[in-house]
């Protein structure tokens, strides 16, 4: 079972360039606040950590650059 979700893309490092690892460590960071409040259920370690999904539309094929999204997929199981 995962824990999915969207990873915002706000965060940036000291050039106002976009920092997309910082994004995914904040991302992580809900994640583990979340499952904090979450009865029942706990991280699945031995299956990783998280798995990042890269979504590509039509024109980064084109034009390169940053993927148009990311997603996190956070595998948990039931106590």
């Amino acid at each position: 079972m995962f824990l999915v979700s969207d990873v915002t893309l706000n965060q940036f490092d000291e050039n106002e360039n976009m920092d997309i690892a910082l994004s995914l460590m904040k991302a992580s960071e809900a994640f583990v606040e979340f499952m904090k409040n979450t009865v029942g259920y706990e991280f699945d370690c031995p299956a990783g950590i998280f798995y990042e999904e890269h979504i590509f539309l039509e024109r980064w094929f084109q034009n390169g650059g940053v993927p148009d999204g990311f997603r996190m997929w956070v595998p948990i199981i039931k106590k």
